[in-house]
């Protein structure tokens, strides 16, 4: 993987693709739509250029976090990381160009949140993780805009949440793994205002209510019962381990995110089994 393919977080990139491209397949759009797949594109676009951006606005932070970055550490230059980013940012926005004013508008939005957080919201206390979070849920809420306000949408509404919930947990606990870089260039994240220990409670009830948002759709009925017992497969034991890095005597930063993160795919995951392969499984019998 050469450096700069690597700064545009490829596993990332696929996780906004593949949320836009899933969320539409569950809602009842056709898989090879093209349509669906150029949203899906375009929010890859997005945040592979966001990723980039985000590198080049926390070059100093990472001179302190993480020397070993591909800029901090020179192995990529600031101009190429720069014009990377400016020619995603267009393409996307060209893709929404040939969808309609709905889509170029979702798009430019998408981008503008993106800039105005790695340029100013990075280092407010709350704002800027509510920003990282409405972000990575809007990849799931973009296939709305391919449906008529019916029932079919609202089937996106908890994992829009469940998305936004587990994104927020997982920008915090980063936000904690940062202080040291942080502070060295005059941040204000919600750690360094409030401090490690109540971020680190903060960030184990969030998780706890998102695994209830996760059961929320099948309590009142909305999802199947299949969806509770295939996110308890895939969901819970990647948020367990999560909860159980942030205790008091753990407080292992990484491993929490990467099983956070883990989660969420394990999210889409169960969604996918419940609402396209199970109903067929089901109709085999």
């Amino acid at each position: 993987m050469t450096p700069l393919f690597g700064m545009i977080r490829p596993g990332n990139v696929l996780i906004a693709t593949g949320s836009v491209w899933l969320g539409g397949w569950i809602a009842g759009i056709h898989f090879f739509d093209l349509g669906l797949a150029m949203d899906g594109l375009a929010m890859g676009m997005l945040a592979a250029a966001g990723n980039l951006h985000n590198d080049i606005i926390d070059i100093e932070v990472d001179r302190v976090n993480r020397p070993a970055r591909p800029l901090p550490s020179g192995a990529v230059s600031i101009t190429v990381a720069g014009w990377i980013t400016v020619l995603l940012f267009i393409v996307a926005l060209g893709l929404g160009a040939l969808r309609n004013w709905d889509h170029l508008n979702y798009y430019a939005g998408v981008a503008g949140v993106l800039f105005i957080y790695n340029r100013f919201l990075k280092g407010w206390p709350v704002l800027g993780n509510l920003a990282v979070a409405g972000l990575c849920a809007s990849a799931l809420a973009l296939p709305m805009l391919n449906l008529d306000y019916s029932a079919e949408p609202l089937v996106l509404l908890p994992l829009v949440t469940f998305s936004f919930l587990f994104t927020w947990v997982r920008e915090l606990v980063k936000d904690i793994e940062d202080v040291e870089g942080d502070q060295s260039i005059g941040l204000h994240t919600l750690p360094i205002v409030i401090g490690a220990e109540p971020c680190r409670v903060l960030a184990r009830m969030l998780l706890m209510l998102a695994n209830l948002v996760v059961a929320y759709p099948v309590v009142t009925g909305m999802y199947p019962a299949e969806f509770l017992i295939c996110a308890t497969l895939f969901v819970l034991p990647f948020s367990v381990i999560a909860f159980q890095a942030l205790s008091p005597t753990n407080q292992q930063w990484r491993k929490a995110q990467s099983n956070i993160k883990r989660a969420m795919v394990g999210g889409l995951l169960a969604s996918v089994l419940t609402f396209l392969f199970l109903p067929h499984l089901w109709a085999l019998f």
